[in-house]
């Protein structure tokens, strides 16, 4: 299952950068930054909004399929606020606008407990330790690299 999952990884990671790099990313992010003005050129602002939301609610439905297959279980106090801010400090971390980022955030924050747990440390002190180390690292990176690790790369102008 783990397989799986790093196959559908590399084929998001395909599949976002042939999206932002088409014609139609282009239109996304101008629409993600002015829609009035996005409109006012003739772009579809509703249809680009809507089609992305779908994709993005397909992929994560995939997700949760592949992590339904290697847990086994699902129920809802699987995902506490503990999640949603491990998915935030990914995206902040990682940087938003690049899929690269968003890759290098979840790698980053999933590497981290594992490496608090060889420390051999006692798991109440590891769970304290990850959570100072996480708000930690959040505030490094917003003072530091307020766009995160990788950050959206700028369109050059022709």
């Amino acid at each position: 299952s783990l397989i799986i999952a790093a196959i559908l990884a590399l084929a998001w990671l395909l599949i976002a950068l042939a999206i932002l790099r088409s014609n139609v990313g282009l239109r996304a992010r101008a629409v993600r930054e002015e829609p009035a003005a996005a409109l006012s050129l003739g772009v579809p602002v509703r249809l680009i909004q809507v089609s992305f939301f779908a994709v993005g609610a397909s992929l994560a439905a995939i997700a949760g399929c592949v992590y339904a297959g290697v847990i086994g279980f699902i129920d809802p106090s699987s995902f506490t606020i503990h999640t949603s801010v491990q998915l935030l400090a990914m995206v902040v971390i990682g940087g938003m606008g690049n899929p690269y980022g968003a890759l290098a955030g979840g790698f980053a924050i999933s590497v981290l407990p594992a490496l608090l747990i060889e420390m051999n440390i006692g798991e109440s002190a590891a769970a304290a330790l990850q959570q100072i180390l996480f708000g930690a690292v959040m505030i490094l990176v917003i003072m530091l690299r307020p766009s995160g690790m990788f950050p959206e790369t700028k369109i050059a102008k022709k």
